[in-house]
């Protein structure tokens, strides 16, 4: 893998730059220096985030400073190559994937991640939490206060110091008993714990007949590519543009694409987009409706993406 030249501006491009470590990551004696060297070196310039909100993707080629803590939205990217120094807390959603990248080393008060989180550097933090086991965190190093690891979370870090630890797949009994202000079930509860305030409800846009109908298009078009990361690439850019303008009327146009995934072209397909981009856009009617063989598999995910839905709706 050669050093790039120009990092991407956009999550699928950060995503697919950082996919070849995790081999290597997740292998004995990872060498964090040769792998840190694959990517450019950073700046010596120090930005600071002055909006918490990361919707996207965001790149910042030195060193960040934080003061009002980050909230990443399902699916962003950071990715810092310098130092990272967040005070308060650093969030992102459960049930959904986001990426930080920090080339250097990531201080943070409080963190929440269901995605992947990649600190060469190593980590420093208060309370550290990593949940669901899609995703997991990279380090040489992390030192913590507390440190969590739930659903199965399965975080590869070469030293692990921490003064309270909980780890395993149920353990909301165990967090309730030892944090009694968190519902670890409510995303704005984690939010809260994580140390952000909760998000201002954005109101859903109402989409065109005509608008449905290109958004339609531009799926089929996206399905159409022969190649397969090409394929979920083109389909992530069209999901994007539809959560980033809150199209919710277009949440049938996702059951259709659930239902073409999992019905007509079962290859092993993923739906954890089209769930994900449903509960965001306050589509509960239509997950609540999807027949158990489109389901089959994320059941466990459901009632957790409902509630999603439901406060996305405002209700």
């Amino acid at each position: 893998m050669a050093t790039p030249a120009k990092l991407p501006g956009d999550v699928d491009g950060l995503y697919l730059l950082v996919e070849p470590l995790f081999v290597a990551l997740n292998e004995k004696g990872v060498d964090y220096p040769a792998l840190r060297a694959k990517f450019p070196p950073a700046t010596r310039t120090s930005t600071r985030v002055r909006s918490p909100r990361v919707e996207d993707a965001l790149v910042i080629r030195g060193s960040a400073v934080a003061d009002k803590g980050i909230a990443l939205d399902e699916g962003a990217a950071l990715f810092v190559l310098g130092d990272l120094h967040v005070t308060g807390g650093l969030y992102s959603p459960p049930f959904g994937y986001s990426l930080l990248f920090v080339g250097g080393t990531l201080h943070v008060d409080r963190l929440h991640t269901s995605g992947d989180v990649l600190a060469f550097g190593g980590i420093h933090a208060n309370l550290f939490w990593g949940s669901a086991n899609d995703h997991s965190t990279y380090a040489p190093f992390l030192n913590a206060e507390t440190y969590l690891a739930t659903d199965d979370r399965g975080d590869v870090v070469g030293k692990l110091s921490a003064t309270t630890k909980i780890v395993g797949f149920d353990m909301n009994a165990k967090l309730r008993k030892r944090f009694p202000e968190l519902d670890a079930e409510d995303g704005d509860s984690i939010r809260a714990f994580a140390g952000l305030a909760a998000p201002k409800p954005r109101k859903a846009a109402r989409s065109t007949a005509a608008e449905n109908e290109a958004i339609r298009t531009e799926i089929l078009a996206a399905w159409a590519i022969g190649e397969r990361k090409s394929k979920v690439a083109a389909l992530r850019a069209v999901y994007a543009k539809i959560k980033k303008r809150k199209l919710s009327d277009c949440g049938e146009l996702l059951v259709e694409m659930i239902a073409t995934k999992r019905v007509v072209a079962p290859d092993n397909w993923s739906i954890q987009d089209e769930l994900e981009l449903l509960a965001a856009l306050g589509r509960a009617d239509l997950l609540a409706a999807l027949p158990e063989k489109y389901v089959e598999g994320y059941e466990g995910w459901i009632p957790g993406l409902l509630e999603k839905a439901r406060k996305a709706r405002g209700g």
